[in-house]
């Protein structure tokens, strides 16, 4: 009876899609389309169609998906190059504009589903974290860096006073790239906005193992020292600042120094062997975390079997391997 049919599941429906496709390219578009239209308001549509979609591309001659792709990216991109240069320029209503119609697409062409899920990493370490986050288990890149445009967002949200907003926005940049350094730093940012210390301090620590950049973590120890600043625990703060300077030489930390022996009248620095103890005294870490220089290391090997050492990537990994063993 037509009331006991069972309903397709996902593989099957797609399994007969695979199995009527041809050599006839031509014909393959033309059978797609009908398929297209005719599972448009199933139950899984979004599954389905996205699929057909994909082979839509497969039987597009080489020319056509150029265009098709070329559109696309150019169609996207230049509203995320506007959006930076109206944000430049300080008119933020239409920066916002701009990126909003950047991230559009991800609401439309890239929703999570019962098949895939998509993430925007920036680099080819961020991808290795993002996998072993999964477990292995693949996920899609979307070739455009929703991740950056949602943090943008952020950042105008912030300059509006519109803190709900930006929270909003920052936490839809860490669901495309949880490694996205530039939205960590400006979530936090907002807990010291709201004068919230003990929320930044535990923000500020909770992000520790989402970095891996150098000059990332001499930020995390600056933002952390102006908490002991805050405190008043001079000696403590002395100490993440001088700490932060081994990751990056920078002036803002030697600036913090000054600031420090100002206020507390005393030109004494502690001793450069007594730094690394005294934050691991107080649960500071002093290097990232295990599970990120194994992926680093693991990576580096894979780089070397295949003699690409010279490489840019091979460099940089080469180059912080180094450096956290070091410390």
């Amino acid at each position: 009876m037509w009331f006991n049919k069972k309903e397709r599941t996902y593989q099957e429906i797609i399994d007969e899609i695979h199995s009527n496709l041809g050599e006839n390219k031509k014909e393959n578009i033309k059978y797609l389309k009908e398929q297209a239209e005719k599972y448009k308001k199933h139950s899984m549509a979004h599954e389905i169609l996205k699929e057909i979609g994909r082979l839509f591309t497969k039987n597009l001659d080489e020319e056509e998906l150029k265009e098709i792709n070329n559109a696309i990216e150019n169609d996207v991109t230049i509203h995320f190059q506007n959006g930076i240069k109206y944000l430049k320029n300080g008119d933020l209503d239409k920066a916002e504009e701009e990126l909003n119609k950047y991230v559009q697409i991800s609401t439309v062409m890239f929703k999570d589903d019962r098949i895939y899920k998509y993430f925007t990493p920036r680099n080819p370490i961020e991808y290795m974290f993002i996998l072993n986050d999964e477990n292995g288990k693949e996920f899609k890149e979307t070739g455009t860096d929703f991740s950056s445009g949602y943090t943008y967002l952020g950042v105008i949200a912030v300059d509006k006073k519109d803190i709900k907003k930006a929270r909003e926005m920052l936490e839809l940049a860490f669901k495309w790239n949880p490694y996205n350094s530039d939205a960590i730093f400006e979530y936090n940012e907002i807990f010291k906005m709201e004068g919230k210390l003990e929320e930044y301090k535990d923000k500020t620590l909770e992000s520790f193992n989402k970095l891996y950049d150098p000059h990332d973590l001499a930020r995390f120890y600056r933002n952390l020292g102006y908490y002991y600043i805050e405190r008043e625990e001079w000696e403590l703060a002395k100490a993440i600042y001088i700490y932060s300077m081994r990751f990056d030489n920078s002036d803002k930390a030697k600036n913090e120094l000054i600031y420090i022996m100002q206020k507390c009248n005393s030109q004494e620095l502690p001793n450069s062997e007594k730094v690394k103890p005294m934050l691991e005294k107080y649960y500071i870490p002093t290097k990232i975390s295990e599970r990120n220089l194994k992926i680093i290391e693991e990576m580096l090997n894979v780089i070397i079997r295949d003699k690409q050492q010279e490489s840019g990537l091979g460099q940089y990994l080469k180059g912080i391997d180094d450096f956290y063993k070091s410390l």
